[in-house]
């Protein structure tokens, strides 16, 4: 009796190693091939990629190291690249209120010349909730900036097939 539960303990054992290194495997081959788009083809922001397991949703924050360096380092750009990331996919899934105003300022000077400044405001907002981003990988690209990959397995509708 004893045998046999210890035998089947064993088994499952190995069989939830075995998915876990499938599933290692799978990020890793999708991390290089992300890495390598990048260094293709260098992007920021959100972009639907279709590797050969599924199609992906990914989020790539672009940050530079030496803006952080006085306000905790690695902790704090973490911190910054997953609310960003975070932030991008919200707006990607839920869409966001643009506003844009423009004011026209003109001064006229003693010679009767006259001056004009174009000032252009533009407000984003965007209100949502992004489930499961998972931070996929981390590299620094040709400039030194630390490149933040997070992604999410985007699931097909079947009845769009």
């Amino acid at each position: 009796m004893v045998k046999k539960i210890l035998t089947t303990l064993v088994a499952s054992l190995f069989t939830i190693v075995a998915i876990g290194q499938i599933i290692n495997k799978d990020k890793i081959n999708l991390s290089n091939f992300v890495e390598r788009l990048y260094r293709n083809s260098a992007f920021d922001g959100v972009k639907i990629v279709d590797d050969y397991d599924g199609k992906y949703l990914l989020s790539v924050v672009v940050l530079d190291p030496a803006k952080y360096r006085n306000s905790g380092g690695d902790i704090t750009m973490n911190k910054i690249a997953s609310i960003k990331a975070m932030s991008q996919a919200s707006r990607f899934f839920n869409g966001s209120f643009v506003s844009a105003e423009t004011v026209i300022h003109t001064s006229e000077r003693e010679d009767g010349t006259s001056d004009t400044e174009v000032m252009e405001k533009i407000n984003e907002n965007s209100v949502g909730y992004v489930k499961s981003l998972e931070l996929l990988s981390s590299f620094y690209d040709e400039n030194e900036h630390k490149v933040f990959v997070y992604f999410k397995a985007i699931e097909e509708d079947n009845n769009s097939k």
